[in-house]
């Protein structure tokens, strides 16, 4: 899936200087089409955030018997949390078991020796062996602040984000900011369609909040890529 002409080397070189890349038009037409179908009108979302007593995730049903009052004390209860620390808001659904065949095609293909092998290449990583992932959608209100992906639970490498965002404008909010240790922004990615993003764990990022006033979602197939 991934196009023919895609320059390994040149991405190698550009991960490892900086520890991060972004690469356009990276699925072959046809098939980023197909998934982006899949992804943004046959996918049904769970709410997920960051409570003071760790993650939740309320499933689409169940946000459909939330009344007005349900809903402004969800926010409320999640702004409260993202003010004194690490937080996050956003609508997901999982992909690496997701029963959509276009969906699971694609995730196994990228769990094959096409991407791994690439993945091996940029990285310099000979173990790597799989990936792990969820689809994402961002709505207005929705963010993720600043982390680095470092955990415990398994050997991430590095991760990624495949853009499917059909159209956004920059002031509606939901960039992707690169940061150094300083917490200055070194880089920042806005949603777009047919991209992926890498970047080394552990990388300091953050999504930024989606603007009220934004005319869409931001639709995203993020993960890690993972050695044993």
């Amino acid at each position: 899936m991934l196009i023919k002409d895609l320059d390994w080397s040149a991405i190698r070189q550009d991960l490892s200087g900086k520890g991060y890349t972004k690469i356009k038009n990276v699925l072959e037409p046809g098939h980023a089409e197909i998934i982006a179908n899949a992804v943004l009108n046959e996918t049904t979302w769970d709410l997920c955030y960051l409570s003071n007593d760790g993650p939740v995730s309320i499933t689409h049903n169940e946000l459909q018997e939330y009344t007005g009052n349900d809903v402004i004390n969800l926010q409320n209860n999640i702004l409260t949390k993202a003010k004194t620390g690490f937080s996050y808001y956003y609508y997901r659904t999982d992909f690496v078991n997701n029963t959509n065949p276009m969906l699971k095609n694609f995730y196994n293909y990228l769990c094959g020796d096409g991407f791994l092998g690439f993945a091996r290449y940029i990285t310099d990583e000979l173990s790597i062996n799989t990936v792990n992932g969820q689809l994402t959608c961002y709505r207005p209100g929705c963010f993720l602040k600043r982390h680095n992906d470092t955990t415990s639970k398994e050997h991430r490498i590095v991760a990624y984000v495949f853009g499917f965002t059909p159209k956004w404008h920059n002031d509606w909010g939901g960039l992707l900011l690169i940061e150094n240790e300083n917490r200055n922004i070194i880089d920042s990615y806005k949603p777009e369609f047919n991209t992926l993003t890498i970047f080394k764990v552990p990388t300091w990022h953050s999504v930024s909040q989606v603007a009220n006033y934004a005319q869409g979602a931001r639709y995203t197939i993020t993960g890690w890529v993972l050695a044993p």
